[in-house]
């Protein structure tokens, strides 16, 4: 997955993420942001009107963008330089039936996979709102005829990236957890 004029190796953390995603995930960090999105776009978008208020919308998401930006590279990099037993245990634990080119990954690698790609989405969604606020800036008929359609969008990548976040928060919760019953003494 190597170009050979263009850098795409930062597709291999999009491939791994997919590719280790069981199907209960599937349905939590696709199918319901795409419910969620559809649903909002029926009974809130579809009937409403341009505004001002619509407007201030993507301003609003890039900033919860930004904040959950900045949440997931202090959770990675907590994960990363941190050397407590519970990382050194999850670096040795195997996750189940999660294989990336044949080969058994640990917890530790899918919690970094993971965490790799909600950060691709969340550079990519406020990527996506700057090029849309330039565009909708520059040609006020774009604007008009496309915000329903571009705002559904950013609910789905909101929502996808709440999601992910809930996950891998949950996933470092039980990580700790186990580490906090472990060094309980006995009752």
């Amino acid at each position: 997955m190597t170009g050979k004029w263009l850098y795409l190796e930062f597709l291999i953390p999009v491939k791994d993420y997919l590719t280790t995603l069981k199907p209960k995930e599937f349905v939590f960090d696709w199918i319901f942001p795409i419910s969620s999105a559809f649903l909002i776009y029926i009974f809130v978008l579809r009937a409403g009107q341009y505004s001002d208020e619509t407007e201030e919308f993507i301003g609003n998401i890039i900033n919860v963008l930004g904040v959950l930006f900045g949440f997931s590279i202090a959770s990675i990099t907590l994960l990363i330089t941190t050397s407590s037993e519970s990382i050194s245990r999850i670096k040795r634990t195997p996750a189940k039936n999660r294989r990336i080119s044949g080969k058994s990954i640990s917890i530790y690698q899918l919690t970094i996979i993971t965490f790799t790609f909600l950060l691709f989405l969340e550079v990519f969604g406020l990527l996506l709102n700057f090029g849309y606020s330039l565009a909708a800036s520059l040609y006020e008929d774009f604007r008009i005829n496309s915000w329903r359609i571009f705002y559904s969008i950013d609910c789905f990548l909101l929502i996808q990236v709440i999601a992910l976040n809930i996950r891998n928060t949950t996933n470092i919760y039980f990580v700790f957890l186990e580490t906090s019953k472990a060094n309980q003494p006995p009752n």
